[in-house]
């Protein structure tokens, strides 16, 4: 008799091990929906640690730290934020090879938060725009416009990790202003110090050393910039 007891212990002790190595790691969120919308933030990420310790944030950027537990019996899941206290209480928890996934009810709508196990933190939007860029290109409805836009090649902006920016524009005069990007779409705003000029938006690509910005308002423009 005592001998099952032990090993039962031993088995509830194995599982309870083999259940939080399954949350510890680092994790990137693929996909977060809310009712039938996607509202998936771009290169979210989580790290919980051996201690329950946990870390948070977007891109290289982290936003929040905390504690989290693990009910293996009822499979919940609940990170607790220093931040502030999460009024939705815990998630019911599924496992497949490197995946995970969380589900709960907020506000009467069903959230599932699909996660992927990974090595790095990713490097979002955000982290890839800062930098100084040299404009290259130009394209408008599929048109080389570089020569007659920017003839002394001249233009170029400096994304400061700051918040701010630099543009030297064409003719060699600058403007500066503050930028951010949106935490679900790869949207650039330039926001002037100058308040009259209305905010500028782009839709943002990169490959390599280059940075595509394309008007949200105008996509037959395309401004193609190089890493200087």
């Amino acid at each position: 008799m005592k001998t099952r007891l032990l090993f039962l212990s031993i088995t509830l002790f194995v599982s309870g091990i083999i259940n939080a190595q399954s949350i510890t790691g680092l994790w990137a969120v693929d996909q977060v929906s809310v009712g039938d919308k996607k509202m998936t933030p771009i290169a979210k990420w989580f790290k919980y640690n051996t201690d329950h310790s946990y870390q948070a944030g977007n891109g290289w950027l982290q936003n929040d730290e905390g504690c989290w537990t693990y009910n293996k019996k009822e499979k919940q899941f609940l990170p607790e934020s220093k931040n502030g206290k999460d009024e939705y209480g815990a998630f019911k928890v599924e496992f497949s090879n490197n995946k995970m996934k969380w589900a709960r009810i907020e506000d009467g709508m069903k959230v599932i938060v699909s996660l992927s196990r990974i090595s790095n933190v990713p490097k979002s939007p955000k982290d890839k725009a800062v930098g100084n860029w040299q404009l290259i290109s130009v394209y408008k409805n599929q048109e080389n416009i570089t020569k007659s836009h920017n003839p002394e090649g001249k233009e170029a902006i400096f994304i400061r990790w700051t918040g701010t920016y630099r543009k030297t524009h064409p003719d060699t005069s600058r403007s500066n202003g503050y930028w951010y990007m949106n935490a679900h779409k790869p949207e650039l705003h330039l926001i002037d110090y100058n308040r009259a000029i209305d905010v500028q938006v782009f839709i943002v690509s990169f490959q390599g050393n280059l940075m595509t910005m394309k008007p949200k308002n105008n996509k037959n423009i395309t401004f193609t910039y190089k890493r200087k």
